[in-house]
């Protein structure tokens, strides 16, 4: 027990180290004038933690006012229990896929190979990962809990009303505080279940599949509900009652005292189950579902983005993934080929938003009533197209050892490795900027014409601008820059151009006939331009 401790308090302190470097804590300086100067950090992100809250709870009594206008409380509790079932879901999920013990290179040869006490382990390893997700569960209560005082009070608080509205947030924090825990543990208990012997329990699996999709429908079925503040079933009522049950004490529905003992009976039951699920977890199955993954969590957390997807796609682009049953393709073909192969196997959130944002961008363009909304609304559009545009380019280039050595001319080896995400973007501005075709006519028909030479445009500019900033000594240890606000900028100009020759010859009465194929013949024009200053700076970080 002691010896998990030792050495699981030693990396809490470098894992936090991060947060402790902000308020200046410094370990080795045991000095009076450190200890009054944490101290004063200390009062001054007290003070500033209360009025960024305070600020947020004038948003949120906004909100529960317009949820449930006769009883805001029950809304507080609604949103508190949605926040904990959705969050549940997803931990369940993560527990079924892998360990939720997270081990280093080191821990697997210092820990998991040794006869320890595997429930020391497990409760050693949990605080650290509790507290990254109870700390913005606490700030949500908090902000529950003085939206709620808000209305009691009204909107103008003076310091005779400041007990009460302290107390507020307090009383909402100390009943989400177990009940965080226990859900918590108990999700742990579940991951180490499944990590019993070699290959774990054949019902886990199913349950958790069962138990995930009644969640799912319960959260629609209130979501479903007008301001999702109807009564909930009395089979809901049951399920969730010991969810539900602190909730209401802590946002006044109930006596306090009961919801925070049911409270802490749900938070000991949790660490409980985890010290029984625990005896039997096989240390070396978690390693290795976990390995490189902190090294992951180590470079996101420091800021280090590049490395941390690079760290990400070996793990899923490597040897436990069955050959690519796509046709492959050879010679400039292999290019779009491997783009396919990577995309496919590499699917994130990240990415799916990223694209989502370029579509609401040039949905914005379509439909925003006013020039202004709509030249704004193109802005974001360009640099979301370089963004995405690039973003697989950027990857190639950080593997610059293997890129420089395809035997493929620097001009063509570019549009064979832009030319899918190109497609892409066409793709999903062109079906966006549809309902302009209604609302605009010939405009609309122009902006879809003129699609293919703006975003090659503004996709080879981005790639320029990356390869104006790199170098050989970057590129061969994997860091690959990003498009800058000048790449940004050259690429809305040349966006503007074609786009400003058109509405200026229709100004001065010329028709849409006339100048469409120059406006064409210029944005075709200077995509060439682009591509060859590219391809030009390709071939110079020779």
């Amino acid at each position: 027990m002691r010896a998990a401790w030792f050495v699981r308090i030693r990396q809490m302190e470098t894992r936090f180290k991060f947060y402790l470097a902000i308020l200046g804590y410094d370990r080795r300086d045991r000095s009076l004038t450190h200890k009054i100067y944490l101290g004063y950090a200390a009062v001054f992100f007290v003070i500033w933690g209360f009025a960024v809250m305070s600020l947020l709870a004038s948003s949120g009594a906004v909100l529960l006012k317009n949820i449930s206008p006769t009883d805001p409380s029950l809304a507080a509790v609604r949103l508190g229990w949605l926040a904990l079932v959705g969050w549940g879901i997803y931990i369940l999920f993560q527990a079924t896929r892998r360990s939720p013990l997270v081990f280093s290179e080191e821990d697997a040869y210092l820990i998991c190979q040794t006869p320890i006490d595997r429930r020391a382990v497990a409760l050693a390893w949990f605080p650290a990962d509790w507290l990254e997700t109870a700390l913005a569960f606490w700030a949500i209560a908090v902000v529950l809990g003085f939206s709620l005082a808000e209305l009691r009070i009204g909107p103008k608080i003076g310091l005779v009303d400041l007990p009460q509205y302290v107390t507020t947030g307090l009383r909402a924090l100390a009943a989400f505080l177990p009940v965080q825990l226990g859900l918590h543990a108990l999700l742990w208990a579940t991951g180490c279940i499944r990590l019993w012997r070699e290959r774990g329990p054949a019902w886990l699996k199913p349950a958790a599949l069962v138990v995930v999709g009644l969640a799912v429908i319960s959260l629609l079925w209130v979501l479903s509900q007008s301001g999702f503040a109807a009564p909930l079933p009395p089979v809901l009522n049951i399920i969730y009652a010991p969810l539900l049950y602190p909730l209401q004490a802590g946002f006044g529905q109930m006596r306090i005292l009961a919801g925070l003992g049911a409270g802490w009976l749900l938070g000991a039951s949790g660490l409980v189950s985890l010290w029984l699920a625990s005896d039997q977890l096989n240390l070396s199955r978690a390693a290795q579902e976990t390995h490189d993954l902190e090294a992951v969590q180590a470079a996101a957390k420091s800021g280090q983005s590049d490395l941390a997807q690079e760290l990400t796609d070996r793990r899923q682009l490597g040897i436990g993934h069955a050959p690519s049953r796509l046709p492959g393709a050879g010679g400039l073909g292999s290019l779009p080929w491997k783009d396919l192969v990577q995309s496919l196997r590499l699917i994130r959130l990240s990415d799916i938003f990223a694209w989502l944002f370029l579509a609401i961008c040039a949905l914005g363009i379509a439909l925003l009533p006013s020039w202004e909304g709509r030249t704004l609304a193109l802005a974001f559009w360009v640099i979301a197209a370089g963004q995405r545009g690039v973003s697989r380019f950027r990857r190639d280039l950080a593997q610059w050892s293997i890129l420089r050595q395809l035997p493929f001319p620097p001009d063509t080896l570019m549009i064979a490795d832009l030319a899918p995400a190109w497609l892409l973007v066409m793709l999903i501005s062109g079906l966006s900027l549809l309902p302009w075709l209604w609302q605009a006519g010939d405009y609309g028909v122009a902006a879809l014409i003129l699609l293919p030479g703006i975003s090659a445009s503004v996709i080879f500019l981005g790639a320029h601008d990356i390869l104006r900033q790199a170098n050989v000594a970057t590129l061969l240890v994997g860091r690959a820059p990003e498009v800058s606000a000048r790449g940004a900028g050259l690429g809305l100009l040349l966006t503007a151009l074609p786009l400003a020759l058109i509405f200026w010859m229709e100004k001065n009465g010329l028709f849409l006939d006339s100048s469409l194929p120059l406006a064409v013949g210029i944005g075709l024009g200077l995509a060439y331009i682009a591509w060859r200053v590219a391809a030009n700076a390709l071939q110079g970080i020779e």
